[in-house]
């Protein structure tokens, strides 16, 4: 009997060892724009002899433990989330990690991105007077979202929201009313483009230079958006 009870006991560890395999955090959506480095989280713990795999909804293997079986843009970081280099459109679409028994699809978007961001005045920012602040998305499938931030706060007066069009590539366009006065001198307002899964995407800054009533005079800064330089109007 002592014996029998041995083995019982022994058998029962045995059992828990191999139901403890859990997520720690679970695959959940992601959006990545054309290009980037996209990342599926997979943080498995408790793994012992389990495998852990990523694979496509169509059942196309990826990944077994740390080694790709897919193509060479799949890489395991970590215990054992997926990145997958110079995303396309093609892409898109939902991934599976499987961690022994258990298994968790998310859902990856891809955006392409705008080919510029610009930022500018429609009008010349007079003390006392409204003036448009226009931030303009060119080229972008789908159209973003925008937030608008002065001095790194959310900016919370409600701008008008436009596009070229509903479908495809369109130029998307957001337009804030604001007032300024004195006071104003060289705050500076940051258009932010947002999508969901991907928060700050791309953005365009602006410190405000004051103007009497009269022509309006331009010059060009840039702003570095993910290693590319993109041009915008800064009025004087």
């Amino acid at each position: 009997m002592m014996a029998l009870s041995s083995i019982i006991v022994g058998l029962a560890i045995v059992h828990t060892s191999m139901a403890a395999i859990s997520f720690t955090i679970a695959p959940f959506n992601t959006t990545a724009g054309v290009g980037q480095t996209a990342t599926l989280a997979c943080i498995v713990a408790g793994k012992t002899s389990e495998s852990v795999k990523w694979r496509k909804t169509d059942n196309t293997p990826l990944t077994v433990d740390t080694t790709v079986v897919g193509s060479s843009r799949y890489q395991v970081v970590g215990a054992y989330n997926l990145t997958i280099s110079t995303v396309t459109t093609s892409d898109e679409g939902g991934y599976i990690c499987d961690a022994g028994t258990l298994s968790k699809t998310a859902y990856l978007s891809v955006v392409d991105l705008p080919t510029n961001v610009s930022l500018y005045w429609s009008n010349p920012p007079v003390p006392g007077l409204l003036a448009n602040l226009t931030c303009k998305a060119t080229h972008a499938n789908p159209a973003p979202n925008f937030a608008w931030y002065k001095d790194d706060r959310l900016y919370t007066v409600t701008p008008v929201y436009y596009t070229t069009g509903t479908t495809g590539y369109v130029d998307a366009y957001s337009v804030l009313p604001v007032r300024l006065t004195t006071t104003d001198q060289s705050s500076r307002f940051r258009c932010q483009l947002e999508y969901t899964g991907l928060s700050r995407a791309m953005e365009a800054d602006l410190v405000v230079v004051l103007s009497s009533v009269g022509p309006i005079q331009t010059r060009n800064i840039f702003v570095i958006v993910f290693g590319v330089y993109f041009a915008f109007l800064l009025w004087q």
